[in-house]
């Protein structure tokens, strides 16, 4: 559920901030471990 959250943020920065603020919050994501656990493909 954590993962399905960040993503659903992620977007919401994506549409609001740009590509570059959506990069900049998934990397701090990915900085948690919450999506390693997951290992989601692009």
């Amino acid at each position: 559920m954590i993962t399905i959250l960040l993503f659903i943020v992620a977007s919401f920065f994506a549409i609001n901030i740009g590509a570059s603020g959506a990069v900049a919050y998934m990397g701090i994501a990915y900085g948690t471990g919450a999506i390693n656990k997951q290992k989601l493909r692009y």
